[in-house]
């Protein structure tokens, strides 16, 4: 039994002349990538529902992509996170939601 997971956001590119490579690996591990006119990868998708190993993948092609980018997925239990790719790595950020306080209000008698 795996944990399901789906793709709900993205901001990813990849060189052209790295695209060939990421892609394989990329498709290798369930997402489709898109290119844009020039050969670069802009977007990557995941394809399938359960957590494997991407992100063991996505550490070994964080070199080839460019910084700032990143894949932002969300859980069966509604967690999110997103693999962020900066300093030639990735790594996962886990988001985090803050709920208000709100004073209880006390209904006249």
């Amino acid at each position: 039994m795996c944990y399901e997971i789906q793709q709900v956001g993205c901001n990813f590119f990849v060189e052209a002349r790295y695209a060939d490579y990421v892609a394989y690996r990329l498709w290798q591990h369930c997402f489709a990538a898109h290119y844009d006119a020039q050969g670069n990868i802009d977007s990557a998708w995941f394809r399938a529902e359960k957590l494997h190993d991407q992100y063991a993948m996505l550490k070994e092609i964080a070199p080839f992509v460019r910084e700032g980018s990143y894949i932002e997925m969300q859980g069966e239990d509604f967690k999110r996170w997103r693999w962020a790719f900066y300093g030639g790595k990735c790594h996962k950020v886990c988001a985090v939601f803050l709920r208000p306080k709100v004073k209880a209000q006390l209904r006249p008698a």
